[in-house]
């Protein structure tokens, strides 16, 4: 959460942000706000707004997003939406990546016409979570097949009519599929492999399951990113690894797996698309080369590397700190904004507590009244800014 001196001075501050940015569209990806939030960004120059969707259906809105459900409701997330369509025009409050477009860039990314002429009979989706996706693929004719650990959200995919199977995938999940007849033209892995303990096992389950003319669409957020933007505080324990392109070279090398493609997107705070196949099926792309020339001219694979990005985040510490502290000298009373994750990571790091912040607000009310972790920092409602300060 950003730190407010004081709630007026803040949006002024990010007002003037606004002004310094050249570009025509100036875009904001944010939950689906109040509508006299929105319009605030509308007023502050910003010209599309990307809320976040989630689903649609009711049932699924239900079982996918339990703490939207209870705190904000479905209806009340939807008309947010709704709302902010009014706020900004119609096709302003967009969708980053609807699950049909989705599909269009992941056929790219792997040869649509290359599949095509090889005739794409099943596309397995990892971590399939309620199977959208593949029910694109579905409507398109191909047979799909997802595999899920959550039996929850499993269950609400084959409800749908999406084939899935309740497992972690690894090499014993992939050959029982292969035993049972399954074969894939097309396999994808969605922000995924961040969270395997066994790379390895992950990668032997994707040679295994793979057709030896098929391919693997596999996408991860990307180190250098991760440090060029500082994005320390994207670095929590669901996350066991971050990946250069370089190390997945290495780790798909090892089980006789290629990558022969690779694409830079944007998602996630930068993450890399690559596309697999079985050793042999074909050379690296010019792509794929110039990324790994240039990985090794940046160090990614010396120790230096790190070594730069985490004294760039003790300079970021250093700093905050020594801001926060100098507003205490002047008699400030200063708060944090949104008690998020991130926010706590932080803070813990940077060894921000009572000492420099007073308390922090955040709007769900499930955290208002509690404290945060760590550093625990009292969290109230919003409204308390402008009760004591305004």
């Amino acid at each position: 959460g950003a730190v407010l001196q004081e709630l007026r001075d803040g949006r002024r501050r990010f007002g003037d942000l606004l002004e310094v940015v050249e570009d025509e569209e100036r875009v904001v990806v944010a939950q689906a706000l109040p509508r006299a939030e929105v319009q605030r960004y509308k007023d502050y120059g910003i010209t599309i707004y990307h809320p976040n969707y989630e689903v649609w259906d009711k049932r699924l809105f239900e079982l996918y997003c339990p703490g939207k459900e209870r705190y904000v409701g479905r209806e009340e997330w939807h008309r947010r939406i709704l709302d902010s369509a009014e706020v900004f025009g119609a096709g302003k409050p967009a969708d980053p990546l609807p699950a049909e477009q989705a599909v269009k860039e992941l056929l790219g990314h792997a040869g649509r016409g290359r599949l095509e002429r090889r005739g794409v009979d099943l596309v397995i989706d990892v971590g399939s979570n309620d199977g959208l996706l593949l029910s694109c693929f579905q409507r398109s004719g191909m047979r799909v097949l997802g595999v899920e650990p959550a039996a929850n959200v499993a269950e609400a995919a084959m409800k749908d009519g999406i084939n899935t199977k309740v497992a972690f995938f690894g090499e014993k999940t992939a050959v029982d599929l292969r035993t049972d007849g399954w074969s894939a033209d097309l396999i994808i892995g969605n922000n995924v492999l961040a969270h395997v303990a066994d790379l390895n096992g992950f990668v032997c389950g994707v040679r295994e399951l793979l057709k030896q003319s098929g391919v693997a669409i596999i996408e991860m957020p990307y180190v250098k990113d991760l440090a060029d933007r500082c994005e320390f505080d994207t670095i929590y324990h669901e996350h066991l690894c971050y990946f250069s392109l370089t190390a997945l070279d290495r780790l798909f090398r090892r089980q006789d797996l290629v990558i022969n493609g690779v694409e830079r997107v944007a998602i996630h705070g930068g993450s890399l698309r690559i596309r697999v196949a079985h050793n042999g099926s074909g050379e690296q792309s010019a792509q794929v080369r110039s990324l790994l020339e240039d990985e090794l001219s940046w160090g990614v694979d010396n120790l230096e590397f790190y070594r730069a990005f985490a004294g760039k985040v003790e300079r970021m510490r250093d700093d905050l700190r020594g801001l926060l502290s100098g507003f205490k000298r002047q008699g400030k009373r200063l708060a944090a904004y949104g008690a998020a994750a991130k926010g706590s990571t932080l803070l813990n790091f940077f060894g921000i507590g009572r000492e420099l912040l007073d308390y922090v607000v955040d709007r769900s009310t499930a955290k208002q009244g509690r404290f945060t972790p760590g550093t625990k920092l009292p969290i109230f409602a919003p409204e308390t800014l402008t009760v004591q300060w305004l």
